[in-house]
């Protein structure tokens, strides 16, 4: 994501206006890449993010979504989707 307030707010918005919820949100630094010299001569990191969201990857409304986060972050890749384990009676 880029520097600045409001960034992964941003990203995260994809999922909450389409109305499709997020289970767990996740950071870590990255790897090869885990510290960042600011211009200020300050250094931050530099974090990857993992989203568990509900929705299926065939939904319109979600691949609006991921469409729209690849837009706004420089990686995006999904890991999988698996099948809820709600029991309809």
């Amino acid at each position: 994501l880029g520097d600045g307030p409001g960034q992964l707010f941003r990203a995260l918005a994809v999922f909450a206006l389409r109305d499709i919820d997020m289970l767990k949100i996740e950071s870590r630094p990255l790897r090869d890449n885990p510290l960042v010299t600011e211009a200020t001569g300050g250094q931050r990191f530099n974090y990857l993010f993992y989203v568990d969201v509900i929705g299926k990857l065939c939904d319109e409304n979600m691949q609006n979504a991921l469409r729209n986060l690849q837009e706004i972050a420089p990686f995006v890749r999904v890991l999988g989707s698996f099948p809820s384990n709600n029991v309809h009676t």
